[in-house]
């Protein structure tokens, strides 16, 4: 996937995410997050690291706050505990040499 997204700058969101909702944002097979990715053309990464019986899940895109707030929202309807939208990482501007945080 080009720029994670496309030819555009990459911006990145990470949430929060229990451990029980992983096994249903991969889905059988890796079907769920395969489909997420391509529909919505994003990447989302899964980290390994456990903290608080939670995992966050780094969603990189080049439309950043219409595609981040649809995954929130996606990740809210899993219905698998609190998700905590933690970070926004909006790609620098031309010119810029820092990520913005939002």
């Amino acid at each position: 996937m080009a720029d994670a997204a496309g030819e555009g700058q990459a911006n990145k969101a990470t949430f929060k995410v229990p451990n029980a909702a992983v096994g249903r944002i991969i889905g059988r097979g890796g079907q769920t997050i395969m489909s997420l990715q391509q529909s919505m053309q994003i990447h989302i990464q899964i980290e390994q690291l456990t903290i608080d019986d939670c995992r966050n899940v780094v969603v990189t895109s080049t439309d950043p706050k219409e595609t981040f707030n649809q995954i929130h929202e996606w990740l809210v309807a899993l219905d698998a505990g609190e998700i905590v939208w933690v970070e926004h990482l909006e790609a620098p501007a031309i010119g810029d040499s820092q990520p913005q945080r939002r």
